[in-house]
């Protein structure tokens, strides 16, 4: 399966899991991505991604250690839902199933916008991990949901060094 049919593939999940429920159309998620780092400009609500797109993280041995992780999402709430206070998860899980780290929850409160009342408004949750222990290797997935409902998710895979060159890493030989 290609990068972009993955791609299709989780943004139709998010499409269907959008419209559960009697509502037509209910939030979604507008993007979800990982990257080494992200920081956000208060006043503009737009961010800065460092080295993002992680999707692979090549591990010597286990347990590994990830010195820096972040997690970007940004959730698009419709004019209909911009009455209420809303409760966000974010929960990353091991190939087990098993949590990696702590889930994250958080309110907020998409009535303190100052958009026309028309329009949608968009929630950005930003979270930067460090030291992040990796236990085996294998697709760790991060999933991001809105008052009990999954809007999606994204993932990355823990994958072992190459034989090759992990020996040469022992030796000390890693100039090519």
């Amino acid at each position: 399966m290609s990068r972009s049919d993955k791609i299709g593939e989780v943004e139709s999940n998010v499409t269907r899991l959008s419209h559960l429920g009697t509502s037509t159309a209910s939030m979604q998620l507008a993007c979800s991505l990982l990257a080494d780092a992200a920081e956000v400009n208060p006043p503009s609500g737009r961010y800065f991604v460092f080295n993002g797109g992680v999707e692979t993280i090549t591990c010597l041995g286990l347990p590994s250690v990830i010195p820096n992780l972040a997690y970007v999402g940004k959730i698009r709430i419709l004019p209909d839902e911009r009455g209420v206070v809303h409760h966000a998860q974010l929960r990353c899980l091991r190939p087990n199933g098993e949590l990696l780290l702590p889930p994250l929850e958080s309110d907020f409160d998409p009535r303190v916008s100052v958009s026309p009342p028309d329009r949608p408004v968009y929630h950005l949750l930003v979270v930067n991990y460090r030291m992040v222990q990796i236990h085996e290797h294998g697709e760790h997935r991060f999933t991001l949901a809105c008052n009990g409902q999954e809007l999606g998710s994204v993932s990355f895979f823990a994958d072992p060094m190459p034989h090759d060159q992990a020996q040469r890493m022992a030796t000390g030989g890693v100039h090519e």
